[in-house]
């Protein structure tokens, strides 16, 4: 397909809580699947001199880019919450029962047992998978203790990929893969298209995309931790100083790696290296319905209509 988007526009795109939020140049967009099930969207300029100044700095700009995606994750959804979502987890008939005890909705409940689940489950494949690896291994005799500590990395690395697909599937979650899906398949299809797409063209559109800021946290998530289990140190000043100093060296070491694999041609080498880092999104990137399409649509819309820094 020939791309023929405005290649100096930058589009970003995250979910929210039952919406998609889009950034488009110099406009941001929120749209929501609301109480009555209609959508809402606000649009508001953004100026974001510090990121596009930091994008031509290496090394720099990843560290931004870590933390930019965090922090306009969470933002997403602090601004989705003023536009009043909907509840869309009607839960089982047991979730139900139990909040109409406790005189709360089925979705607060769902979340409440999601967020407990989510300490058992990176407990289970951070720590207690690597260490059960471990006690097997050294039941080995003659085992190196270096090819112990080898494999263990590899099991660690496995455990972030595991606790991250089973985050991704639990209700609450889910549904935010599922918002990520819409807003990846509208990426692609303006990538193809250009700004006249239209929603059969992103239901046709795939949902992994050359860029994802997903993928990026992933891959240094594991590298982080594999870092922490390589490196002892002894104090909690000390150590929280290295950790916080490993995920920062990390991240701009990373960025640089993966910005040629993003930018490369279709049909090029890179891409052909850059298939596996894509692969990732299907962890946390799921195929959305039709009406998510509809709002990422809208969002995508509002932000592209307002923004200032394209020329007429």
């Amino acid at each position: 397909m020939d791309k023929n988007y405005d290649k100096d526009v930058t589009v970003l795109a995250s979910p929210v809580a039952e919406g998609v939020r889009f950034d488009v140049g110099s406009a941001a967009a929120c749209a929501v699947r609301n109480r009555r099930r209609d959508i809402t969207v606000r649009v508001w300029q953004e100026r974001r001199l510090v990121r596009s100044f930091a994008d031509r700095i290496p090394l720099v700009r990843g560290v931004v880019r870590l933390f930019g995606a965090v922090a306009g994750f969470f933002s997403g959804l602090n601004e989705s919450a003023e536009l009043e979502p909907r509840d869309a987890v009607r839960g089982s008939a047991f979730t139900r029962e139990f909040a109409r005890l406790f005189r709360t909705s089925p979705q607060s409940v769902v979340a409440f047992f999601s967020a407990l689940a989510i300490p058992v489950i990176l407990a289970a494949m951070l720590l207690g998978l690597p260490r059960l690896v471990e006690t097997g291994l050294l039941l080995i005799p003659g085992l190196p203790r270096l090819a112990v500590n080898a494999v263990c990395c590899l099991f660690r690395v496995l455990g972030v990929l595991l606790s991250v697909y089973m985050i991704c599937r639990l209700r609450v979650f889910n549904r935010l893969c599922m918002y990520r899906g819409a807003a990846s398949k509208v990426i692609n299809a303006y990538e193809a298209y250009g700004a006249g797409l239209t929603h059969e063209e992103v239901v046709l559109s795939p949902r992994l995309t050359d860029r994802s800021d997903g993928v990026f946290l992933v891959v240094v998530t594991a590298l982080s931790v594999v870092a922490f289990a390589c490196v002892r140190t002894d104090g909690l000043a000390l150590q929280l100083a290295y950790r916080i100093g490993a995920i920062l060296a990390i991240a701009a070491v990373v960025n640089e790696l993966i910005l040629p694999l993003e930018r490369a041609n279709p049909n090029g080498v890179l891409a052909t290296v850059r298939q596996p880092l894509m692969e990732l999104q299907h962890l946390f990137t799921i195929e959305p319905h039709n009406q998510m399409i509809e709002v990422a649509l809208c969002a995508f819309r509002a932000a592209y209509e307002n923004d200032l820094s394209r020329e007429d």
